[in-house]
């Protein structure tokens, strides 16, 4: 098996904009912003977009992201299954190396490996378009959220964003228990499109979620 498989089953394939974020370069409108976020111009009028319609993209959005999590774990678990059945089989026939194989006497053994491999293949693929697909879906999810909250009321409040120091990031020393507990919701976390400490979890009920003020 070559090396193409070792990054495969990290929470998330490698991806540049979180380490530099596009939307940091000020794009001149909000359709230039979502472009260099990956994000479709379909979604340019998310800041005009009445709440209830907000309310039905955050959840479908969130649907669509715990049933593409599912397919990753399902074809994580499927990638599994294949490399042991491909070092079973290795095992068995005491092959210790597929180059080693020659090309007449061994042929079946190197008709079996390239139909495992090509399945391989396949189930690499799909994982790797569902772990992007997430990665997408994450940003528009965390974008609907500061639109709802009011952290972003506008693209200009989006754009222009700047850390406000005098808001705790972490629960003041003495804090209580509960206290402690209570100040990781996602309310209070969020603060900016840019916060990377941001999670998804838990999801939020909209029904009982005000803007923050």
């Amino acid at each position: 098996m070559d090396n193409r498989l070792g990054g495969v089953f990290s929470e998330r394939p490698f991806d540049p904009d979180q380490r530099d974020l596009p939307w940091r370069f000020d794009p001149p409108s909000f359709v230039s912003w979502l472009e260099k976020s990956g994000l479709s111009s379909h979604y340019s009028d998310l800041f005009s977009m009445p709440r209830a319609d907000l309310v039905r993209l955050y959840d479908s959005t969130f649907d669509r992201i715990e049933l593409l999590e599912i397919s990753i774990q399902a074809n994580k678990s499927m990638f599994g299954r294949f490399r042991k059945l491909r070092l079973d089989y290795m095992e068995l026939h005491n092959i210790s190396r597929w180059s080693d194989l020659g090309n007449d006497e061994d042929h079946h053994h190197i008709e079996w490996k390239e139909e495992v491999f090509a399945r391989i293949e396949t189930v690499i693929t799909a994982l790797n378009s569902e772990q992007k697909e997430v990665s997408r879906l994450e940003r528009l999810l965390k974008l609907t959220s500061c639109i709802l909250l009011g952290v972003h009321p506008n693209y200009e409040s989006l754009r222009d964003y700047t850390p406000d120091p005098t808001r705790l990031q972490f629960p003041p020393r003495g804090s209580t228990l509960d206290e402690i507990l209570g100040f990781g919701r996602e309310e209070q976390r969020l603060r900016s499109i840019y916060d990377n400490t941001w999670n998804k979890y838990p999801r939020i009920d909209w029904a009982d979620a005000v803007e923050e003020v």
